[in-house]
């Protein structure tokens, strides 16, 4: 086989790879696996009037949404050390990934104000009972919030409302 036969022939399969991983990324089953944001939703990590921070797999909200200057921070935790937030409850596993969200007002951290957090929610996470926790320091364990959350809308997402800023994750069974 010559040079530009397998020049080709690579090209080809180049071509391929890429529209089968277009095709992958659009079908039916990766429906519902971004959160819908509300419209007033600012994209990054970090905003200087803080409502919501959208981190594409994951919203999340401060009430109220008042007049004062909040600086919101999520900072997605890509591997969580289990020496520092510890192992997912007994039977059970992490679904989501690991946020930080921090609230601060005049360079001081606002610790109890009521937070939203929303993941997405496939369909094979409803048979998993996926819900959301939150990091306990003082205990060093994971901690459902409140109930857990409620699943609605169209893609399916998970919200539940913390009391607290912290770190969250979305949690099963295995």
């Amino acid at each position: 086989m010559n040079r530009t036969i397998r020049f080709v022939i690579a090209g080809m399969l180049a071509l391929l790879i890429i529209a089968g991983a277009a095709s992958a990324w659009a079908s039916p089953n990766r429906q519902g696996t971004v959160p819908v944001p509300p419209s007033f939703a600012l994209i990054g990590g970090e905003n200087t009037s803080c409502a919501t921070v959208n981190m594409v797999n994951v919203v999340f909200t401060i009430f109220p949404p008042d007049d004062k200057n909040y600086v919101c921070a999520a900072t997605n935790i890509t591997v969580p050390s289990p020496e520092e937030y510890g192992p997912a409850p007994k039977d059970t596993v992490f679904y989501g990934d690991v946020f930080k969200f921090i609230v601060t007002l005049d360079d001081a951290e606002v610790v109890d104000i009521s937070t939203q957090v929303c993941y997405a929610y496939p369909p094979e996470f409803e048979e998993k009972e996926a819900k959301v926790y939150r990091w306990e320091a003082d205990s060093k364990a994971w901690a459902m919030v409140e109930d857990g959350g409620e699943v609605s809308g169209d893609p399916k997402q998970i919200c539940a409302t913390s009391p607290k800023t912290g770190i969250f994750s979305l949690i099963g069974k295995p």
